[in-house]
């Protein structure tokens, strides 16, 4: 993203996390991106300190597997978490992710999260 094209921070909607007293089973989140360049250029900027945006089509490949098959998923997964479900505040002692397939250019991944427990007592 350009520094012309970023949203200014007045635009930028308040993020607000959702306390454990506020959670119940079944409550859930949800998150749809499309794999893009730019996601790809932005990842090996900042994981590999490469600009891939001028290495041709090669580096791209390679930047797809390493990025696009679970960095990205993951970043999508943290996002998700870190913003609506819970939100702020999040403290995440464990997350297991599992990729079925590596994810192509232009893909599209849906990102759901689902409250499947809520312990009072343990603070989860």
């Amino acid at each position: 993203m350009s520094p012309d094209s970023s949203p200014s921070a007045a635009s930028l909607p308040l993020l607000r996390g959702r306390t454990l007293e506020t959670l119940a089973v079944g409550d859930s989140a949800r998150i749809v991106r499309q794999l893009t360049r730019e996601d790809l250029q932005v990842l090996a900027a900042l994981f590999a300190g490469v600009d891939a945006s001028h290495d041709g089509p090669a580096l791209e490949a390679a930047f797809l597997d390493i990025f696009g098959r679970g960095l990205w998923g993951s970043a999508l997964v943290a996002g998700l978490l870190g913003t609506e479900l819970p939100g702020p505040g999040l403290g995440c002692e464990r997350l297991d992710l599992r990729f079925l397939a590596p994810l192509a250019l232009n893909d599209t991944l849906a990102v759901t999260a689902t409250v499947t427990a809520v312990d009072a007592a343990s603070g989860q």
